[in-house]
């Protein structure tokens, strides 16, 4: 865990690589860095884990937010890139 998120696979450094990140990766950063305002938790899946092994992943995403109400979004590198 990391920001207090759970995630599957570490996102990529925002310093190396500035303009190359998802909508995920900002979130997880700025999760960090807001002071007034509050990121909910997250928790970023890849495409190959979730089609590797959907059960598992719907089970841990189940008791990461302990019936919580989530939302889900996408976050591609093609749709997210500045």
């Amino acid at each position: 865990m990391k920001w207090g998120c759970a995630y599957m696979k570490l996102v990529p450094s925002l310093k190396s690589n500035y303009f190359q990140f998802t909508k995920a990766d900002m979130l997880l950063f700025l999760k960090e860095k807001l002071k007034h305002s509050k990121i909910e938790d997250i928790f970023v899946v890849s495409y190959d884990d979730f089609l590797n092994d959907s059960s598992r992943i719907v089970q841990q995403i189940n008791q990461f937010f302990q019936g919580r109400t989530i939302v889900v979004r996408s976050s591609t590198k093609q749709e997210d890139t500045y």
